[in-house]
């Protein structure tokens, strides 16, 4: 199988107040404060009694040619969305060991494997190893990175760097200027800088040979960094142990954890989704979804991992989020297919009886002792006896046209007619039946 391929889940309806149209999902997602509130998330799980050879993923990445690879504590896990394939050493020759801790793919479509016992890269189907008897810097591997010249750089704990350059092995260490030979974490920026992150170090930027270090000094949270990444508008982010978030300033890092509400301190991995929002996984809160708003930053819970230590987080070509737990096993984040409105977000009462859309996209609702809802963008206004309603008891909807205005028939027995326009209904009498009409603001008599 060439691509990831997934069984659609089921879809459940219940007469609640939970739904979602192709309009008021637009308008959710225009309106943030609606969106956070309303917006979940459905979380499918994979463990070792589906397949894998060991609950705790260390490293994701979804390849070019659409499978999905894991790092596990026991071994190299492709995934084409149902069965698992393990590749194990020694079984699997060229594989470097088993303790697979990062994946990285190449620009030329390779993929690089970083175990504890070196790193291997699979090429056109063949595995070649890469060892401290073929000149890598330390057999643990624990990131990897490729430069915009093609250079391949691996950071070892305890052997510092190691850079792949036209089939030569070059070694960097604290003797060349690097602040620490335990190497957590490697990126590569938009104007060439390699970020390296370090277990008690701080951050060094390596560029034109020198080294330029970054420490609790110069604000950031701790010096162990685990995790770097720029994201799309230039940012440089960073996830500590112990310390949370960080983001590279004009005049240093800043510390951003405070009051964020982290339920762990230890960011493991941070990740920017297709649609340039932010991730974070920790080491034992979960996975969050960081909201700013101007220059404050905020963190949204994501509710249902099979674990709350998040490894590594990684999107597919789908747009699922794919996270690595220590100890649950693989989740597989989506956008739930349906959005939840209750009273919080301005319904009128939480007993739906019936929805029904107009070709506008307003929500008509009604409810049993909230009257009628007008949903219109992301904003609810409800529509009572107080307005004119003969009952606030809502059981039928429909809408029409008759006479030149927009009416919508309203009422347990359907007995009531009454136009979509106007701020007030008032009843009037039409054709030996009760009626209520408002056009345009102004009830008047047919």
């Amino acid at each position: 199988m060439n691509r990831l391929a997934f069984r659609p889940a089921g879809i459940s309806f219940l007469l609640t107040a939970s739904f979602l149209t192709p309009a008021l999902a637009a308008s959710l997602h225009r309106d943030a404060s609606l969106a956070d509130a309303a917006l979940r998330y459905a979380v499918d799980v994979w463990r070792s009694e589906d397949g894998l050879p060991q609950n705790s993923v260390h490293a994701i990445r979804q390849t070019r040619d659409g499978y999905l690879w894991l790092g596990t504590q026991e071994g190299l896990v492709r995934f084409d969305g149902i069965r698992f394939v393990v590749y194990e050493a020694p079984d699997t020759p060229g594989l470097a060991g088993n303790d697979v801790r990062v994946l990285y793919e190449d620009r030329e479509g390779n993929l690089w494997i970083g175990t504890e016992g070196g790193v291997s890269r699979l090429e056109k189907g063949t595995l070649t190893t890469f060892a401290k008897e073929q000149g890598l810097a330390h057999p643990v591997v624990s990131a990897i990175a490729e430069d915009a010249e093609g250079s391949v750089w691996v950071g070892t704990y305890e052997g510092g760097l190691s850079r792949f350059r036209d089939g030569a092995l070059t070694r960097f260490t604290t003797r060349d200027g690097l602040s620490s030979d335990l190497i957590r974490a490697l990126h590569v920026d938009r104007a060439g800088n390699l970020w390296i992150g370090t277990d008690g170090g701080g951050v060094n930027r390596f560029r034109d040979g020198r080294f330029q270090v970054y420490t609790s000094r110069d604000g950031l949270p701790h010096d162990t960094v685990y995790t770097i990444l720029e994201d799309s508008r230039g940012r440089l982010w960073v996830g500590t142990a112990e310390g949370g978030l960080g983001r590279l300033e004009p005049g240093g890092f800043a510390n951003l954890s405070s009051g964020l509400g982290l339920a762990d301190q230890n960011v493991y991995a941070i990740y920017e989704d297709r649609e340039r929002r932010l991730w974070l996984g920790t080491g034992g809160g979960g996975l969050y979804r960081i909201k700013e708003q101007g220059s404050s930053v905020s963190l949204l819970p994501v509710q249902g991992l099979s674990n709350g230590i998040v490894y590594a987080i990684h999107g597919d070509a789908e747009g699922s989020l794919w996270v690595g737990t220590g100890g649950g096993g693989l989740n597989r984040v989506r956008q739930a297919p349906f959005a939840t409105v209750t009273m919080r977000e301005g319904l009128s009462n939480d007993m739906v009886s019936t929805i029904t859309e107009g070709a506008d996209g307003t929500l008509w609702i009604g409810t049993w002792g909230g009257g009628l809802n007008r949903c219109r963008g992301a904003s609810c206004r409800a529509l009572t006896t107080r307005d004119g309603l003969s009952s606030n008891i809502v059981s039928s909807v429909r809408l029409g046209n008759r006479g030149g205005g927009r009416w919508l028939a309203v009422d347990r027995d359907e007995r009531r007619v009454e136009p979509v326009e106007g701020r007030k209904i008032r009843d009037v009498h039409h054709a030996g039946r009760a009626v209520q009409r408002r056009r345009e603001g102004r009830p008047r008599r047919p």
